[in-house]
């Protein structure tokens, strides 16, 4: 909720989202939110055919709350879409008794933006815990 109504209590809310390029805002389903007295929380659908959102795009959303004399927009945030990545390969090994070597590939989705780190486990027995030997904090 925005920190004072102005004296007259609000009466409802826009959601604007940008085109992905730092272009022009466009108001996000209008009938399911403009006469709301309080938005609590929101759910965007990128994929709608009015945001037709592209994985990897930088989206930048704001908010209008509104009462009987105007519209007050809030400061915008930027929104990267993207999803988990897919589940890594596993991993092949080589060893002759001295030394394991792993060799490992990358997933087949990065989730639509880069991958920035990996972490390599190891489990020794099934009775011990998983390790990190690589990555992770």
């Amino acid at each position: 909720m925005p920190g004072s109504d102005g004296g007259c209590g609000i009466t409802g809310y826009k959601i604007y989202v940008d085109d992905g390029n730092q272009g022009v805002f466009t108001e996000y389903d209008p009938g399911n939110v403009n006469d709301k007295p309080f938005l609590d929380t929101y759910t965007i659908d990128m994929t709608v055919a009015t945001i037709a959102g592209v994985v990897g795009s930088t989206y930048r959303i704001r908010i209008g709350a509104e009462n009987n004399v105007d519209e007050i927009l809030s400061d915008s945030v930027a929104v990267i879409l993207a999803s988990v990545p897919s589940k890594p390969n596993p991993p092949s090994s080589l060893s002759d008794g001295s030394y394991l070597e792993v060799i490992m590939s990358p997933p087949l989705s990065d989730g639509g933006i880069p991958i920035i780190s990996y972490q390599l486990q190891i489990q020794f027995s099934v009775k011990e815990g998983w390790i990190t030997v690589l990555g992770g904090s």
